[in-house]
């Protein structure tokens, strides 16, 4: 249900379909998604089902929308701790730290996972979700974010916000840049387009390949280089398919 990178580019993290977990692949070669991955590490099994997560930054902590059953709404955000750093196996199975969202805003509707990000110092929680008001269809996507006071600890959070985005049909994925407004959005369209967003106007990185709803984006510590997960059918079945690219925030 999604991924994330380590900080020097040499494990990646799945979250896999049907599984409560986070398994870990080693990068055959460092950074370079092209000579594929081996299989290292299978993740604790824990007590929830994830919607999407993201480590901080010295992979000692994981963070996540997650869910009660596979196919129930998301019902908050998570935060669970590891004893050794990216190694998903020491996780501990019940979460450390968690927040309702019926806590932070009775609207926020999340039947699916969509975009969740945690910027670079820690500080702010972004994810998206559709709003309640308005029914049955409800109105949206919104962007939230969930501050910090103490970067990195969920227990800490403050007053939650939120920004529509009209123009977008669902804001599946997003990634931020360090210490500014800008992010990676991927916007729901016919033609798959993915964004460069916070800047007036929109830049538009890629809208060649349509990458359908089920689109995770991951970042690396430079900003630059992006890590994206798209599940298709070829025909015999969903496979997952890892893509890279690279630009500048």
């Amino acid at each position: 249900s999604d991924i994330d990178v380590n900080s020097n580019q040499t494990e990646i993290f799945f979250s896999p379909s049907g599984a409560k977990r986070i398994d870990v692949y080693d990068f055959n070669t460092t950074g370079d998604v092209s000579d594929g991955f081996t299989f290292s590490t299978t993740g604790t099994t824990l007590n929830k089902w994830f919607g999407s997560f993201q480590f901080n930054p010295t992979g000692t902590k994981v963070f996540a929308l997650m869910r009660e059953s596979a196919a129930g709404a998301v019902t908050g955000i998570y935060q669970y701790n590891l004893t050794t750093a990216w190694d998903t196996s020491t996780m501990s199975s019940t979460e450390d730290e968690y927040v309702a969202f019926s806590t932070l805003n009775s609207n926020i509707n999340t039947v699916t996972g969509r975009a969740f990000a945690i910027d670079e110092d820690g500080l702010n929680i972004y994810f998206s979700a559709f709003n309640t008001a308005g029914s049955p269809g409800g109105t949206g996507p919104y962007l939230y974010k969930l501050p910090l006071s103490t970067a990195f600890d969920l227990s800490s959070y403050g007053t939650i916000s939120s920004e529509e985005s009209s123009t977008a049909t669902q804001v599946a994925v997003c990634t931020f840049s360090i210490n500014t407004d800008k992010y990676i959005t991927y916007t729901h369209t016919t033609s798959g387009q993915i964004f460069k967003n916070g800047i007036e106007p929109e830049d538009e990185i890629d809208s060649q390949i349509n990458l359908n709803e089920r689109v995770y984006i991951t970042t690396t510590p430079d900003n630059e280089t992006f890590f994206g997960m798209n599940n298709f059918n070829p025909g015999s079945g969903f496979v997952s398919v890892i893509y890279q690219f690279t630009t500048s925030f």
